[in-house]
C-alpha cells in the first residue's frame, strides 16, 4: 500500500549518508522560511538514535526544550498501535505528543511550525523501543520470503505453549508480547500511512508540509519512511571526495529508482575549493543531465555551525553581514529548488525556480540586492581569510607574519642566488615588485568598490569615495587609514593619508620594513579606480623614517603617504 493519493500534505525528507554534514540545519532552516512565507509546518524528528533538531529552534530555552524531549514522540505513538493492532490496547494520539514552536524574532503574518519528537528520551521504554531486539522487526517492512519465515517462527512458539515447561511457556509468552513481527508488512505500512494521516487532518492549524530529519546512513527507519511517505529527497553532502564519490555513485542513482524527486544540496561549501566544487558540479550536470541551479551549495559559517542557529533567524550582528547575506540567499535557492514541481529536463524549470524565489523574497520581505558596502571585503580574524565579494570568494587568504616571512626570505634568496649583480640594483627590483604587485590588488579592490557602488546606485563625490575606501579599509587587516585632503577650486590636488597602526611596519627597524613598497602601489592602485585616473598622474611620496618615528603626534609609528595629482 502506498501513500494515499487524495492525501494534500506534502512529505520532504532531508537525508545525507554521513553525519555532521549540516542535515539537520538545512531542515529547520527550511521550516522557518516556509513559516515565514505563511505556511503551516511540521517537523519530524526521525532520528532516534541522536534526536537534536529541538535545539535548533530552541537554543536558548532549555527549559521548553526539556518539556519537549520528556513527552512521548512518534515512536512511541507508532508502538503503540503495532501493540493495539495485536493485543486491543489504547493507541497514542498524534495531538498528545506534538507541541506548536513560537520562533523567535517572528514579525507579521507567518505560519505554525508543528515539532513532532522522536520519543521520551528521558524514558528508558524509549530506548527499549529502539533496541536492537525490537527496531528490526519493528520498522523494516519485511519480503514475502522473510515474512513466511517470521510465521513459522510463530508457529513454533505455539508449539512450544502446549508442552508442560513453564519457563519455556513463560518465555514463549513475553517474545510474543514484545515482538511486532506477528504482524505482516501489510499491515505495518498500513499503520504508518495511520501516523501520516494523523498528522495531516489531526494537527491544528492542518500542516501545509512535513519535514522529516531522517537519521543519517542506511537504515530502517529511512527505508520505511522513504518508501511510504516521501514526495522529495533533500539529499546532503558534503564537498569531500568520499561524500562526492559516494552521492555520484550511490546515492543519487539509488534515488532515481524511486517516484519521489531528489533535491541535492551540497553543504559546508567553502570558496576557497571553488576550482574543485566547479569541476565538480560540471561532472555532475553532464552526468546526470541536471539543469543550471538544480544542485544547491550552502556556504559554510562557523557561528551556525558552533551554535547551531538558523541563518534566517540570527540576528545580523551574529554573522558578518556579507555571509548572512550569502546564506539567506544559499537558503532560498534550496527552498525555491524543494517547491519547483517542474521537471529537471523541462525548459520550465529554472523559470518556475526564479518565480518562487521572487515570491519567497517577497513574503520575507527581502531585497535580493541589499547589501552594505562596508561588506565589499572583510577579514576572518580566525583564519585569516580576506573574503572578496567581487566574486564571492575567500580568493586571498594569508596571515600577516606568514606574508612578511616570505618577503623577506625572497630577498635573501635575491641576494644569495645572484652574487654577481648589486646589492642596491637587488633592492630597488624587490621594491619594484612589491609595488607593482600592491598596485594590481588595489586596482582589484577599487573595482570591487566601484561595483557595489554600482549596485547600491550611489553617486559619490571624489572626496566621499576617498571617506568611503578609507573607513573601510580600517577595517581590513591594512590598518587604520586617516586621510586629509586638499583641494583647489572643488579639485583634489593632495591627499595625505596615514596609515596608523600598520601591522606590517608598526615596530620595525627601518631595514626591516619591507611592505612599504607594496603599501603605496596598494593606495595608488585603489586610487587609479575609484578617482577614474590614469597611472602616470599620481605621485605618491613616501619616506621610509616616517613609519619608524611617526612624525605626528596622533601616530604611533605610522606610514604617512602624500599623494599629488599632475594635469591629466
Amino acid at each position: 500500500m502506498k501513500k494515499k493519493p487524495e492525501m494534500k500534505l506534502k512529505v520532504i525528507a532531508f537525508w545525507s549518508y554521513k553525519g555532521g554534514t549540516g542535515r539537520s540545519l538545512a531542515c529547520a532552516n527550511t521550516a522557518y522560511t516556509l513559516a515565514r512565507m505563511g505556511k503551516n509546518v511540521a517537523v519530524l524528528d526521525a532520528d532516534i538514535d541522536a534526536p537534536g533538531i529541538l535545539y535548533k529552534f530552541l537554543e536558548n530555552d532549555p527549559e521548553k526544550r526539556k518539556n519537549i524531549w520528556e513527552k512521548e514522540g512518534w515512536i512511541e505513538l507508532l508502538w503503540s498501535k503495532i501493540k493495539g493492532k495485536k493485543d486491543g490496547s489504547k493507541k497514542k494520539s498524534i495531538t498528545s505528543i506534538s507541541s506548536i514552536i513560537n520562533l523567535k524574532n517572528q514579525t507579521g503574518k507567518i505560519g505554525k511550525i508543528h515539532f513532532i519528537p522522536s520519543g521520551n528520551i528521558q524514558s528508558e521504554d524509549y530506548w527499549k523501543i529502539i533496541g536492537k531486539h525490537r527496531i528490526w522487526n519493528t520498522f523494516l517492512l519485511l519480503s514475502d520470503q522473510e515474512q513466511e519465515k517470521l510465521q513459522v517462527s510463530k508457529k513454533f512458539l505455539e508449539l512450544i505453549e502446549k508442552t508442560e515447561n513453564p519457563d519455556l511457556i513463560s518465555k514463549a509468552n513475553k517474545i510474543c508480547e514484545e515482538s511486532p513481527e506477528i504482524l505482516t508488512s501489510e499491515e505495518k505500512k498500513n499503520i504508518y500511512i495511520e501516523v501520516l494521516d494523523e498528522i495531516e487532518n489531526d494537527l491544528d492549524p492542518k500542516p501545509d508540509y512535513l519535514l522529516v530529519d531522517l537519521r543519517s546512513g542506511n537504515n530502517e527507519i529511512q527505508e520505511v519512511i522513504t518508501k511510504l511517505w516521501v514526495d522529495k529527497m533533500v539529499t546532503i553532502f558534503t564537498p569531500n571526495e568520499e561524500q562526492v564519490y559516494q552521492f555520484e555513485n550511490e546515492e543519487y542513482p539509488l534515488f532515481l529508482n524511486y517516484e519521489f524527486k531528489v533535491v541535492p544540496v551540497m553543504t559546508r561549501f567553502q570558496p576557497t575549493l571553488f576550482q574543485y566544487v566547479q569541476e565538480t558540479v560540471e561532472r555532475l550536470m553532464k552526468k546526470f543531465n541536471w539543469t543550471e541551479g538544480y544542485l544547491c551549495k550552502i556556504h559554510e559559517d562557523r557561528h551556525l555551525e558552533l551554535f547551531d542557529d538558523i541563518a534566517l533567524m540570527a540576528k545580523k550582528t551574529d554573522i558578518h553581514p556579507l555571509i548572512y547575506k550569502q546564506i539567506r540567499d544559499d537558503y532560498i535557492d534550496l527552498v525555491s529548488n524543494i517547491l519547483n514541481e517542474e521537471q529537471i529536463s523541462s525548459d520550465r524549470w529554472l523559470p518556475e525556480k526564479n518565480k518562487i524565489e521572487e515570491q519567497i523574497r517577497k513574503d520575507l520581505d527581502i531585497n535580493k540586492e541589499s547589501i552594505p558596502v562596508q561588506a565589499a571585503l572583510f577579514i576572518n580574524y580566525i583564519t585569516g581569510e580576506l573574503v572578496n565579494e567581487g566574486d564571492n570568494s575567500r580568493n586571498i587568504s594569508f596571515r600577516v607574519d606568514t606574508f612578511d616571512s616570505l618577503l623577506s626570505f625572497f630577498r635573501e634568496f635575491l641576494k644569495k642566488s645572484l652574487p654577481f649583480i648589486k646589492p642596491e640594483i637587488i633592492e630597488s627590483s624587490f621594491k619594484w615588485t612589491l609595488e607593482t604587485a600592491g598596485m594590481e590588488s588595489g586596482r582589484r579592490f577599487g573595482r570591487t568598490l566601484m561595483k557595489l557602488w554600482k549596485d547600491e546606485k550611489k553617486k559619490l563625490s571624489e572626496t566621499e569615495k576617498i571617506k568611503y575606501w578609507c573607513d573601510f579599509d580600517s577595517k581590513v587587516g591594512w590598518g587604520t587609514f586617516i586621510f586629509e585632503i586638499k583641494t583647489n577650486k572643488d579639485k583634489i590636488n593632495e591627499i595625505v593619508i596615514v596609515n596608523k597602526r600598520n601591522p606590517f611596519a608598526s615596530g620595525r627597524t627601518e631595514k626591516d620594513v619591507d611592505l612599504c613598497p607594496f603599501l603605496s602601489g596598494y593606495i595608488k592602485g585603489v586610487i587609479i579606480e575609484i578617482l577614474n585616473m590614469k597611472e602616470d598622474s599620481i605621485i605618491i611620496k613616501h619616506d621610509i623614517n616616517d613609519c619608524i618615528r611617526g612624525r605626528k603626534k596622533d601616530v604611533d609609528k605610522g606610514c604617512i603617504f602624500t599623494i599629488n595629482f599632475s594635469d591629466q
